[in-house]
Parts: structure tokens; sequence; C-alpha cells
């Protein structure tokens, strides 16, 4: 009876592999991070790195020397790619926000670290996107202009009309092409390449 309540009444079915997923040795001891996000630390790991709640993550001042995660480069990190939290203060101070990475001109490199801009559109470019028109889509063919297209009729009717030519004008044409100069000639004499 025991066996038969563990089998039949009790039984939970396993954690299956989803479809097109690779299992690999190890893979049923991985943890779960479905709860979990880039950039959001828990209370608890703030508490063990020693944060304050409105105070800079400890890896901020490196990641202002050598730049966003490469595996994230559109994630939001306060001080870096976002504004500071509202009377935080940048500086090498203890709690202080470091100094946030600016080009020649003083604009931000990652994002709007200042605030300035505070729409989304802006919160989200940095200063490579700006020179990308991202209203046309790609590989989208242009309209053609009544001029441009008048044009191209124009072609095809010449086109039409072409005449077939004689041998005369053909071997004209051809001793033409032979008397242009068609490249550099080499030397007779040997030359001494040698220094």
């Amino acid at each position: 009876q025991v066996l038969h309540d563990a089998f039949f009444k009790f039984q939970t079915k396993p954690k299956m592999s989803k479809t097109g997923e690779l299992y690999f040795e190890g893979k049923e001891f991985e943890m779960d991070l479905g709860g979990k996000k880039p950039g959001m630390l828990s209370e608890e790991v703030k508490e063990a790195l020693g944060m304050s709640d409105d105070g800079p993550p400890p890896w901020l001042i490196n990641m202002q020397r050598y730049g966003p995660p490469p595996s994230y480069p559109n994630l939001k990190i306060p001080g870096l790619s976002a504004p500071i939290p509202p009377g935080a203060a940048f500086g090498y101070h203890p709690g202080g926000w470091g100094k946030p990475p600016v080009d020649e001109y003083g604009n931000p490199i990652y994002g709007d670290v200042f605030g300035v801009y505070g729409s989304k559109e802006h919160d989200d470019m940095t200063p490579y996107d700006a020179a990308v028109d991202k209203t046309k889509r790609w590989g989208q063919l242009e309209e053609l202009s009544e001029s441009e297209s008048e044009y191209e009729e124009d072609d095809e009717d010449d086109e039409a009309d072409g005449t077939e030519l004689g041998d005369d004008e053909v071997t004209a044409g051809i001793s033409s092409m032979s008397s242009l100069q068609t490249g550099v000639e080499t030397p007779a004499a040997p030359l001494d390449l040698r220094k």
C-alpha cells in the first residue's frame, strides 16, 4: 500500500527540459534565476556588502573606469548610465558616487548620468545612437519622384530604338581600343633591385 501511494497518490511531475534545450552534466544543480534581474540588489546582498540604502555599490568606480559589463550594454546603472538617487553626491568621499565618465565636451559617455534629458527616448540613447536614423526601416525602398520615373521611361525608349552596328563600325571601335595604352610596359633592361 505504501508503494502504491508513493507512485500513484503522491507522485510529482519531475522538472522536464524545454523544447530545444540541451542537457549537460550538472544541469539539475543549477540555480533558478527566474525572479532575479541584473543590477537589482536584494536587501541580503546589500547587507552582506555593507552598503547603505542610498550608497553606491562597491564596483561602481571600476565600472566608471572600465565601462559597463559587456554582457549588459543597455543596463541602467546609477552613477554610470543613469542618474544617482536624490540627495547623493558625486565624489570619492565615503558614500560618494565617484566621477561619471564624460567625453572631451562634458557629455556623459554611457547615458544620462546627470538626469538632464529626462525623457525615455534620450534615456536609452548613447552618443553613438545619435547618428542612426531609427525612423526608417532597414531595406525599405525609397519612392521614386516623378522626374526620376520619367527619366527611366526615356532610357527604356532609347534602348528600344537602338540599331544594329555594321561591321565597319565594329572594326573601327576595336581598332580605336587597341590604340590606347593598356598598362605600363616592363623595361627591356634588367633591373637591379638590391641595395
